[in-house]
């Protein structure tokens, strides 16, 4: 997932002519890296298996760059055909992998949606208001907003380290030299 961002930039520069400046390009890099160093793994898996998460982001990378191109169009319209392609896609792989939800479950469900609609709409949002590149490295806000969190928690010990902070505190910068160089200099 963490390489949507720049895929971002990538599509945005290819398919809307987003003329995205040097910090931008850099600090996505830059954030890239970081978030490669905080999300340490172990050996990678075979080729093959690198292909679903690549398609998984260049997917998510192509729905951003397509809301932005989409931006003229009525946002209830926009985020109605989100679901429905998701429906269209999955619904003929649901009778193999039905399990029956409980109640417990049916609220997880419900909270999902709920929460998926609120971040689809701000995502479109950004979108209309601004070139993708820009709003691109702040994905990685999350990596920063977790480590926050974490904190705020006292999880310090489950999972967290001081190395991992550091890092997340490192890409908090990166976004925002890549703002500062940009026209939204406030982080």
């Amino acid at each position: 997932f963490w390489i949507s961002p720049l895929l971002i930039v990538v599509l945005g520069r290819l398919f809307l002519r987003d003329e995205a400046p040097l910090s931008i390009w850099a600090a996505t890099l830059v954030a890239l890296a970081g978030s490669l160093l905080v999300h340490t793994v172990g050996p990678l898996p075979a080729p093959m298996m690198l292909a679903y998460p690549l398609a998984m982001a260049l997917c998510f990378s192509a729905y951003v760059v397509m809301t932005r191109a989409l931006r003229g169009e009525d946002m209830p319209a926009n985020l109605f055909y989100t679901a429905l392609g998701v429906f269209l896609a999955l619904t003929p792989a649901l009778p193999g992998l039905w399990v029956t939800p409980n109640a417990h479950d049916l609220v997880v469900m419900v909270a999902v949606g709920v929460l998926g609609y609120f971040a689809l709409w701000a995502l479109d949002r950004s979108t209309a208001a601004a070139p993708v590149s820009l709003a691109a490295p702040v994905a990685y806000m999350q990596i920063a907003f977790t480590f926050a969190l974490f904190i705020g928690l006292g999880m310090m010990g489950h999972g967290m380290s001081v190395r991992r902070l550091a890092l997340g505190l490192l890409l908090w910068r990166a976004v925002g030299l890549a703002w500062a160089g940009g026209t939204l200099g406030f982080l």
